[in-house]
């Protein structure tokens, strides 16, 4: 969906995300955190600590969107995406496989209506939907909101993959040639996700370098084990 600083709260008037300089919007970020009094930089800090760990959690369990065939990573191929809404199918546990006659756009909007449950999909509301962990083969916690869920979503943001015309699109799936369920969870990752570093705060100002331990009081890395002191040189 790399990583991604929302930098919307520093667009003003009618500027948006597409049209605004990068450089710009870093400024204007750097000039408002700069005048944030230590209090809100601690929690601001706090937050991106969090966001980093959850990014981290995402990768670590392969977490898909709807369409997508690894973390961040959307199908490129006809059989990529069909397998990927396959694996959505066989989760659910309560909708039948691809059916007779259905086509690619017909399979794609099928899967993500059974995604946004409870008759979310169309309401016109924010939506939250669960991600699909590609490492587990099942729907996990970590989700997505899809904003403005309206009736006409799906033919506003979907669009067949690189190798499928939208004539393709509307032909139905060749069911003889698919397995009897797709082995989804061993598709192979094109490239690998850079580790993403946590943003720092402007100014940059020292960190303690203590921390508090799980039992109370705090630790440094003075008091750590041989064990300990390999592992974190990662040895």
């Amino acid at each position: 969906m790399n990583n991604r600083v929302d930098y919307s709260p520093y667009l003003r008037g009618s500027e948006t995300l597409e049209d605004t300089d990068k450089n710009v919007l870093r400024k204007r970020k750097h000039d408002a955190e700069a005048k944030l009094s230590l209090e809100e930089k601690e929690r601001l800090q706090e937050e991106r600590l969090e966001q980093a760990e959850e990014l981290r959690q995402r990768k670590y369990l392969d977490v898909c969107f709807w369409g997508e065939v690894g973390f961040r990573q959307n199908a490129e191929t006809a059989a990529e995406e069909i397998a990927a809404h396959r694996a959505f199918l066989k989760a659910f546990r309560d909708v039948p496989d691809v059916i007779a006659g259905e086509s690619l756009r017909q399979l794609a909007k099928r899967t993500l209506v059974r995604l946004c449950k409870g008759g979310g999909y169309g309401s016109g509301t924010k939506v939250w939907v669960d991600g699909y962990s590609k490492k587990n083969r099942e729907f996990c916690f970590e989700g997505f909101t899809i904003h403005n869920c309206h009736p006409r979503w799906f033919e506003e943001n979907w669009e067949p993959p690189a190798d499928t015309t939208e004539l393709q699109a509307d032909e139905p799936i060749d069911t003889t040639k698919l397995e009897s369920w797709p082995n989804f969870g061993r598709i192979q990752v094109k490239e690998k996700i850079k580790p993403v570093p946590v943003a720092p705060l402007a100014p940059v100002y020292e960190v303690p370098s203590f921390m508090p331990s799980m039992w109370g009081g705090y630790s440094t890395r003075d008091h750590l084990s041989d064990d300990a002191r390999k592992y974190l040189a990662g040895k």
